[in-house]
């Protein structure tokens, strides 16, 4: 981050850091300095709340005030004596002030070392990214699940989003979105959810908590609540020929009723790591304390809108044998309402209807099972032929 920048690629606890740009950061514009009786604090003007700052903390902020880098700023850090761990604080203080809303940074997109590395596109709904991983072990393991991504072309527009690690955090770049620092070893989940966070932005986008698989053209819903298997699913079902536009949210259209995938790497829990083989991904423990390894779409549909043919609901029971029963198109509403997300917050009538329209004219069946395969199978016979 900052000029984040070493300036050299230096390898360290075996994941390289490479060269970075110069990354300028400084205070939210929502964010007002105060003194009050000689102790510094903030008004965060967003949050409508007043914090409290001691003096080192405070120091920094007047650095953010003027405008600084993460050198400049870990400079500082080291020759306070007031910072009894210096970069521990440093960064403890960015990780809590990025989340905070505090601190904003600003990137040079221009600058040649930030296209360092192949260049991704994905596509999904209103957005196309460009995804620039950086060069070395470190951006090549971000990168590696999202191998089923075609690479960016440069004639193509899109919005950037970058990588930008240093120690033990990285910043997260999606030009015209707000920058995140994390922790390094979340940088994985918090790419995938600063990506969705964009998507998710934009008015009249109506995102479906599914995944979706495509047979003959036609879509397939897999809905259910965490741990019911929709990605591990998924990947069974790209082995019986079915395409996979995306296995955990899906946008819809209430215009036309269709709907398209969000392409993100396929999310396995810990419970479904056997069957990756040689993991593309190490583990990561996101923020919510959730272990989950990340791999390709198999057999990725790529982008476009699709017209749906089934809705299943997902309930791994531990059934000894997959079999359907009937759902009826009310509660398949209930439930693609109550976990659907829409930037207002709010939905009209209009959206309603489309998601009626949308289950009286699908298959709406319930999915008892166990196993993924059995599971699978079921789904080919029914929706393959």
């Amino acid at each position: 981050m900052g000029q984040m920048a070493a300036t050299m690629v230096v390898e360290e606890r075996g994941i390289a850091t490479a060269a970075l740009p110069s990354l300028q950061l400084s205070l939210a514009d929502t964010v007002h300095p105060l003194v009050l009786s000689g102790q510094p604090a903030l008004f965060l003007e967003h949050d409508q709340q007043i914090l409290k700052l001691n003096g080192s903390a405070g120091a920094l902020i007047a650095r953010l005030i003027e405008g600084t880098t993460f050198d400049d700023l870990r400079s500082f850090a080291a020759g306070d004596r007031h910072m009894r761990s210096g970069q521990r604080d440093l960064e403890r203080w960015l990780l809590d002030w990025s989340t905070k809303g505090i601190v904003s940074a600003a990137l040079d997109w221009d600058d040649p070392t930030v296209a360092v590395g192949p260049v991704l596109t994905l596509e999904a709904g209103p957005e196309l990214f460009a995804l620039h991983f950086g060069a070395g072990r470190f951006g090549a393991a971000l990168a590696a699940p999202y191998a089923h991504l075609a690479h960016h072309h440069a004639d193509r527009a899109g919005r950037r989003v970058a990588v930008l690690p240093c120690d033990s955090i990285a910043a997260i770049m999606v030009e015209g979105r707000p920058t995140r620092i994390v922790p390094r070893e979340q940088t994985a989940s918090q790419v995938r959810f600063a990506i969705v966070q964009s998507i998710l932005a934009h008015d009249g986008i109506v995102a479906l908590h599914a995944a979706c698989a495509l047979r003959h053209g036609e879509a397939v819903l897999l809905c259910g609540s965490p741990g019911t298997g929709k990605s591990t699913l998924a990947r069974a079902l790209a082995q019986q020929g079915f395409q996979i536009a995306g296995d955990d949210i899906v946008l819809f259209d209430p215009a036309s009723g269709e709907v398209c995938g969000v392409p993100l790497p396929l999310t396995l829990k810990q419970g479904s790591w056997d069957l990756l083989g040689s993991a593309v991904a190490a583990p990561e423990i996101r923020a919510d304390g959730v272990s989950v390894r990340y791999a390709p779409l198999p057999r990725f549909a790529g982008s476009g809108r699709r017209p749906v043919g089934g809705i299943v609901k997902l309930d791994r029971t531990g059934a000894a044998k997959a079999s359907f029963s009937a759902w009826s198109p009310l509660d398949c509403v209930q439930t693609l309402f109550g976990e659907a997300y829409a930037a207002s917050g709010r939905s009209s009538i209009g959206v309603v209807r489309a998601m009626v329209d949308l289950a009286e004219r699908s298959t709406t069946l319930r999915l008892a099972y166990d196993e993924a395969d059995h599971a699978a199978g079921l789904m080919e016979r029914r929706f393959g032929l």
